[in-house]
């Protein structure tokens, strides 16, 4: 079973499956860096977000004014 199946099988659903891979590959990133990364459009990509981060999954982090998010 690959990740995606196995994250689709936890109740994922397919832009947050899309958005955890992306901060897996790529580590800390901002909302933006994380749409532009995954072809989702920004506003739905905060909505994913702080799903993921209701779920545990990811974490934020501040720099500075800004916020940043880490999957784990």
């Amino acid at each position: 079973m690959t990740i995606k199946e196995q994250l689709r099988a936890s109740g994922l659903r397919d832009n947050e499956i899309l958005v955890y891979l992306h901060l897996l590959s790529r580590g800390l990133a901002t909302p933006p860096q994380i749409a532009q990364g995954t072809k989702i459009a920004r506003p739905n990509c905060y909505k994913i977000l702080e799903g993921l981060k209701e779920k545990g999954l990811i974490t934020e982090q501040l720099k500075g004014k800004r916020k940043m998010y880490v999957a784990g």
